[in-house]
């Protein structure tokens, strides 16, 4: 079965109703000799997402806490354990992201689960 369509209408939906959001990967530090300072070699890239919240009877204190984002997102790339995300004006760091891909080809989009 061809799930572009599908991807396709999640794509249209994100983008309708969702908001920009902008992942962070840290990388090594890398050393300028002119002058003599250190930059961050980690990238940076961005996509749409929709806040999502946990129900209730998923927070547990230890995997999901009170006050966990859920996000919904279209990305470029998919977010590493670690990776910060800031959505809304506000910054959070990634502790999982689940693709969304039904037959392995197209990732559809990303399930991030934030804190």
């Amino acid at each position: 079965m061809d799930y572009t369509k599908y991807a396709n209408k999640a794509y249209s939906k994100l983008d309708k109703y969702g908001s920009a959001i902008k992942i962070k990967r840290s990388g090594n530090k890398i050393y300028d000799k002119t002058t003599n300072t250190y930059t961050d070699g980690g990238e940076e890239f961005s996509g749409v997402a929709i806040q999502r919240s946990f129900s209730i009877k998923d927070i547990d204190g230890t995997n999901v806490k009170y006050g966990d984002a859920l996000f919904m997102a279209q990305l470029p790339k998919r977010p590493v354990t670690n990776d910060t995300v800031n959505f809304g004006g506000r910054n959070y760091t990634v502790l999982n992201a689940d693709p969304m891909n039904v037959d392995g080809s197209v990732d559809i989009f990303v399930m991030i689960h934030a804190r």
